[in-house]
């Protein structure tokens, strides 16, 4: 089962209503919003789509199958900025 986890050297800062990440090997910093921000504290420890679905779930009446795919998307995303990868 693939598991996903944050970049250990990411930090992250509230700045008002979102929360900025600082990725100190590139100095790219990228501003979440606070669903992404949900997902990015998610990932302190290594968990499955599975495993994130269910925390998503549980605090919204969200579809479960727009819940997966909006999740495939942001860690695809977040893969690609650096902010987290494949345990």
């Amino acid at each position: 089962m693939t598991r996903f986890v944050r970049n250990p050297a990411a930090r992250i800062k509230r700045v008002g209503e979102k929360a900025a990440v600082y990725l100190p090997e590139t100095g790219a910093v990228h501003v979440l919003n606070p669903t992404a921000e949900l997902l990015f504290e998610s990932l302190a420890e290594p968990a499955s789509l599975d495993e994130l679905v269910a925390v998503f779930e549980d605090l919204t009446d969200g579809d479960v199958t727009t819940i997966r795919d909006d999740l495939s998307q942001s860690l695809v995303d977040f893969e690609k900025l650096g902010i987290s990868s494949v345990a």
